[in-house]
């Protein structure tokens, strides 16, 4: 069952069958990656039927997570993100300086269609951030949203992507819920605009730009290929403590 109670204590099974998650998560679920039994763990995809996730460079077991480098130690994912509709969730920490440039800032996760990251772009945008890139075929757009700034422990992220622009509705553009301070970015597209289609796969720990290169701790690692209700991303970060605190780790 994955997470299970054994003597009365709450524990994870990293060499359980399958994983039941609770309500509707498993719909659409594209990669669960979990990080408190190790890296060899971690590269496990416990979406049904979809594929576990290769190992870039060294990434390094630490005490319930898995420590990272943008660009250089991270995972790529089995999951080609195709520009339709996105949710990712990711419990992590920066480890580097905060306050620092670019360079040294560390992405959560995602590609050039969409990221979830504790980083800025050229000092414009703080805090974690959700990013994806639209077109209305007379143009593109590349809608960056920024949320409640990182603090020093794990926090739980879940950035949303919608495939099309909706009418008198900005659940289109992309969102970012920092679901451990309770603060939201939203951003706003006009009618018509749709996801570009960076069909690559979506990276943990890690962008394809080279601009960042920053270092970072994972947990746990989630997305869907759909854009989560809002019980259900209650479920999610509930499901998301309740395996933290299996690791003596509060988000």
């Amino acid at each position: 069952m994955g997470v299970e109670f054994n003597t009365g204590e709450l524990t994870w099974n990293p060499a359980a069958a399958e994983l039941i998650l609770p309500s509707t998560l498993d719909d659409h679920l594209e990669f669960l990656h979990v990080g408190v039994a190790g890296v060899d763990a971690f590269m496990r995809n416990w979406a049904k039927g979809k594929a576990n996730a290769r190992q870039i460079g060294t990434p390094v077991d630490g005490d319930g997570y898995i420590s990272l480098r943008s660009g250089a130690s991270y995972l790529e994912t089995g999951f080609i993100d195709i520009g339709g509709d996105l949710t990712y969730l990711f419990v992590g920490r920066e480890t580097g300086d905060v306050d620092a440039t670019t360079a040294t800032r560390f992405m959560f996760g995602g590609n050039y269609g969409a990221s979830t990251s504790a980083s800025f772009i050229a000092g414009s945008v703080t805090g974690p951030r959700m990013q994806a890139t639209y077109s209305n075929n007379g143009g593109s757009t590349i809608t960056t949203v920024s949320g409640a700034a990182v603090a020093a422990g794990f926090s739980c992220l879940i950035g949303t992507a919608a495939k099309t622009g909706l009418t008198a509705s900005n659940d289109d553009g992309p969102t970012i819920r920092n679901m451990t301070s309770g603060v939201v970015g939203v951003g706003a597209l006009n009618d018509g605009y749709v996801r570009t289609n960076p069909n690559k796969a979506a990276l943990i720990g890690s962008g394809y730009s080279s601009v960042y290169g920053g270092a970072g701790d994972i947990l746990l690692a989630m997305a869907w290929s759909r854009i989560l209700s809002t019980s259900e991303r209650l479920d999610a970060y509930a499901w998301a403590k309740l395996l933290a605190s299996t690791v003596d780790i509060a988000i």
